[in-house]
């Protein structure tokens, strides 16, 4: 074709190449676009947050953040979602609202918590664990108040409580019940607000109940005499009926890292275990997120905690 001698079948794959490079380029900014509008949707202005930015010499580690909000009313609608690096526990007002574990993929509980606020003042408190030093949090609160509530000022919308600076790392034990509020602690570590760091934008499952209110039946307690050491080093208890629901030691604990626990059935592939992290002087320590099967195991020394199983109903928990 006249004028376009310099149109080479090298240079016509280049030109190829490069527009679907561009095409690409284009398609991966729409979609980081929105992707970012629809999780802002969820999260808003929320930041990952972490104790420190210390990971040089990585090591198992928990902590815990709060924060109190204060209300005038009970709102309408109240709806947590949060996201937790390795593990999470989600506490408001002493009582259970979620837990979480999240490897090798990423998502966002989306919990309905109205019934666990109260007016005045409301403490929630997230307990955070990984086994390498290095992990985030994330969480936000959409809230919908009464009437009253709105006309004497309490938050509305959205994302009106994020994860961010104006929560502290608590710099002592806390038990997770009422009656032992926390006092204290510097802001956490800010890592960034999403899609910042390998987390990106969690994938958001929505939940029906809260934990605390998914709870059924009667707890089942085994103490350390109910576990015996087979002959591959590990402690076992077999139940003899499957189960569903959580998982809580209660006793002194050790070291974070000293215990591996996991649930599991008799003929499945097991779950890999997973450590034991507690906070200094925890005496109740929920596994993250619930669990389910018919045998409990726990690697590493002879256990001296009981271990507490908590039956959930069919709604509650993921």
């Amino acid at each position: 074709m006249p004028g376009a001698a310099w149109l080479t079948p090298r240079r016509s794959w280049g030109l190829r190449v490069a527009m679907a490079g561009l095409v690409l380029i284009a398609l991966v900014l729409f979609l980081r676009g929105f992707y970012l509008r629809e999780l802002y949707q969820y999260t808003g202005e929320a930041e990952w947050i972490w104790p420190s930015n210390d990971l040089h010499a990585p090591h198992p580690m928990a902590a815990a953040f709060y924060r109190v909000v204060r209300l005038h009313e009970r709102p309408l609608e109240a709806v947590a979602k949060i996201c937790g690096d390795r593990s999470y526990v989600l506490w408001i007002n002493g009582q259970l609202a979620m837990a979480g574990y999240n490897r090798p993929a990423y998502h966002l509980d989306v919990v309905p918590v109205t019934d666990l606020l109260n007016p005045g003042p409301n403490l929630f408190v997230i307990e955070a664990r990984s086994p390498t030093s290095a992990g985030g949090v994330l969480f936000s609160l959409d809230l919908m108040p009464s009437v009253e509530g709105r006309r004497e000022g309490d938050p509305r919308g959205r994302s009106v409580v994020v994860s961010n600076a104006s929560w502290k790392v608590m710099d002592h034990a806390w038990q997770g019940y009422p009656g032992q509020e926390p006092h204290g602690g510097d802001p956490p570590w800010i890592w960034g607000r999403p899609p910042d760091h390998p987390w990106v934008y969690p994938l958001a499952i929505r939940h029906d109940l809260p934990l605390a209110q998914g709870l059924s039946g009667t707890e089942v307690r085994l103490t350390a005499s109910a576990f015996h050491r087979g002959s591959d080093g590990i402690w076992r208890h077999r139940l003899g009926q499957w189960f569903r629901g959580l998982l809580r030691l209660d006793g002194k604990l050790p070291g974070p890292g000293e215990l591996a626990v996991r649930v599991r059935g008799e003929a499945d592939d097991p779950p890999a275990f997973r450590p034991v992290i507690p906070l200094p002087g925890q005496e109740h320590w929920i596994f993250g997120g619930p669990v389910e099967g018919s045998v409990v195991e726990i690697e590493g020394e002879k256990p001296t905690v009981s271990v507490v199983l908590l039956p959930l109903d069919q709604n509650a928990g993921p």
